[in-house]
């Protein structure tokens, strides 16, 4: 069974709870309240602010995730943000211009992401794999990083400079690697760059190969 919503503006509100999956058609989704199941919506613009007890599949031209989801996460955007106070008890595959995931939010699966960028200073519970023209890293990676980037001399223009319709900032990322001081990744690191990059020490625990 499931529950199907549409219209200009979907708004599923604090108090309301859905016992099956969702599916949303709109121009405007916000989540209040809780789904116990998937939610698989498209719209223009989203916002899970409340409870999925299950999957999140989403496409759309802003996604902002700020509650909970208790399984996977499948988005397609062109910006897309992670909140302080997001928790994704599964694994992230994610594609868009732009990802980020602030301080205090937390993915406890894998991430695996292709897009123009990626600005992580959330944690990551296991692995993650990228492909990007510039990934930052300032929170912990619990596992693995695997990341193709570009050169910093060969890299695509920021985002910002070309979307404008999305509804959140688009942080600015270098191109190529960048390891924050603060950064922690547990596991070893595996960069794509034709060049070495400068890594604090401490930064990375496991072993550190450049292809």
């Amino acid at each position: 069974a499931f529950d199907g919503r549409t219209g200009d503006k979907v708004v599923i509100e604090a108090d309301e709870v859905i016992e099956d999956d969702l599916y949303v058609t709109a121009d405007e989704f916000t989540l209040e309240g809780t789904i116990k199941g998937d939610l698989i919506v498209f719209a223009n613009t989203v916002y899970i602010n409340g409870t999925v007890n299950g999957d999140l599949i989403a496409a759309g031209n802003t996604i902002v995730i700020n509650g909970t989801v208790t399984d996977d996460v499948r988005v397609a955007a062109a910006a897309i943000q992670f909140g302080e106070k997001a928790v994704t008890s599964g694994d992230v595959i994610a594609a868009s211009a732009s990802l980020e995931t602030k301080t205090g939010g937390s993915i406890e699966g894998d991430v695996v992401y292709a897009g123009a960028q990626a600005l992580l200073a959330g944690s990551v519970g296991d692995d993650l794999k990228v492909a990007v023209s510039g990934l930052e890293v300032r929170g912990e990676i619990g596992g693995d990083v695997i990341a193709e980037v570009a050169d910093p001399q060969e890299g695509a223009p920021s985002p910002a400079m070309y979307i404008n319709e999305v509804k959140v900032a688009i942080p600015t990322v270098n191109p190529g690697l960048t390891l924050g001081d603060e950064a922690k990744i547990n596991g070893s690191l595996t960069y794509t760059q034709s060049a070495d990059i400068n890594i604090p020490d401490g930064v990375v625990s496991g072993e550190i190969t450049r292809n």
